[in-house]
């Protein structure tokens, strides 16, 4: 038994689990391992084992993909602060299937047997068709982002999508930074971001703003702002009401009737090549 091992098995005789991510006090990464380590593995759905291994950095690094964050597959203090909001339920994460397996699927067995190998992990985020940046998800009645972008998936089943939360545009800037030819959609509180969006997009005519919200303390200014600097106005997608967008621009493309909220995301679609 070595030293790690003889420290978590004196914490568990103390009673001295770790309960929450708050309890991780160091920073975990390859070679870690322990109770820190299962911790983890519960949380983002990783196989059990309290080894921190190939698996789990392959994982934690789709999690920090995922959150717009570094993906260096070391849990620092910027993923543990992501790991608490999933643990709050502030963000959603659905594990890819290879990370509960216990078994090796080709892709761990080249990571584990092929260590001196280039990892191509960074590279995964350049084959990404769509920036998706989802609308409001915490209410009754709310589609969640997973939901909101299935309504994408299934009319474009051929496209690859990475989503974000309408409180993450760091992570959408981030993402078109490194794909900046995949189409932007923003949806309906995902608009507030419009304008920053705009900025960073090279090819104006690919950003898409859904639906933003246009009452009281709306997104017109930010809308307006995207469309000042190229953003086409039949890029605005609008519904039949002020909280659908109405009235955002000048000349945007009406979402057609018979089409609800939720519906316009298979809408958009057929804009996107």
């Amino acid at each position: 038994m070595n030293l790690q091992e003889n420290i978590q098995r004196i914490k568990s005789m103390m009673g001295i689990i770790t309960e929450s991510v708050s309890d991780i006090k160091s920073n975990l990464k390859i070679s870690s391992k322990g109770n820190d380590v299962e911790l983890l593995q519960d949380l983002l759905g990783i196989y059990k084992d309290g080894n921190f291994g190939k698996q789990t950095k392959s994982c934690v690094q789709e999690f920090q993909r995922k959150m717009g964050i570094d993906d260096d597959g070391i849990v620092g203090n910027i993923t543990k602060n992501k790991l608490k909001d999933l643990e709050d339920k502030k963000v959603e994460w659905v594990a890819p299937d290879f990370c509960s397996s216990n078994s090796k699927s080709i892709e761990i067995i080249k990571k584990v047997d092929e260590p001196d190998k280039k990892d191509d992990s960074q590279d995964k985020i350049s084959s990404v068709d769509i920036i998706f940046m989802g609308g409001l998800d915490d209410r009754p009645g709310d589609l969640t982002l997973n939901q909101q972008t299935k309504r994408l998936k299934d009319k474009l089943p051929n496209k690859n999508i990475i989503s974000f939360r309408y409180t993450n545009p760091t992570g959408v800037l981030a993402a078109i930074k490194k794909t900046p030819e995949a189409y932007v959609v923003l949806f309906s509180a995902g608009g507030k971001h419009s304008s920053a969006t705009a900025k960073e997009i090279t090819y104006k005519y690919k950003l898409f703003i859904v639906e933003p919200y246009n009452g009281k303390n709306g997104y017109s200014k930010s809308v307006n702002g995207a469309v000042s600097i190229g953003v086409p106005t039949s890029n605005v997608i609008t519904g039949p009401s002020k909280a659908r967008g109405m009235n955002i621009v000048l000349s945007s493309t009406k979402t057609p009737e018979g089409i609800d909220h939720w519906g316009a995301l298979g809408y958009v679609t057929r804009f996107i090549k």
